[in-house]
């Protein structure tokens, strides 16, 4: 892996907006395609400096539309979901880790997601959390 593939993953503002991913399932899906990415995985596991670079190519890019989905107003229950997808997968934080603050909106994300069906924006922990806090509901 070389800086050539950390170039070709480094988006701008104008080439985001170029693609014409104007709706915040746009943005969710292209935030979570970088992060699918296979070099996300190796760069990762890697102490290579190329890798690391091709990493930091990733952030940048997550990065990159990340600030734009969050100056774009939802307009539906929908676009809510996605754009807290986003925190969500982002954050990457176990239930346990949480603090009472994180809790409580991330109970809101559960909800919001159950509200509009849109379950596949959950991570393989809140289909695990969410049947946690049905049963200690129950």
């Amino acid at each position: 892996m070389n800086g050539q593939v950390a170039k070709r993953l480094a988006l701008t503002q104008k080439q985001i907006e170029e693609v014409g991913m104007s709706s915040l399932a746009g943005f969710f899906y292209a935030w979570l395609a970088l992060h699918r990415r296979p070099e996300a995985k190796e760069a990762a596991l890697s102490g290579d400096e190329d890798e690391q670079t091709v990493a930091d190519a990733i952030i940048d890019a997550q990065t990159a539309v990340m600030n734009i989905a969050q100056r774009v107003p939802a307009a539906s229950f929908e676009d809510f979901a996605f754009k807290l997808a986003v925190w969500r997968w982002d954050a990457a934080l176990k239930y346990e880790e949480m603090d009472r603050g994180e809790r409580i909106v991330y109970s809101a994300f559960l909800d919001l997601i159950e509200f509009t069906g849109l379950h596949s924006l959950y991570t393989e922990e809140d289909f695990r959390v969410r049947e946690l806090l049905v049963a200690e509901a129950a």
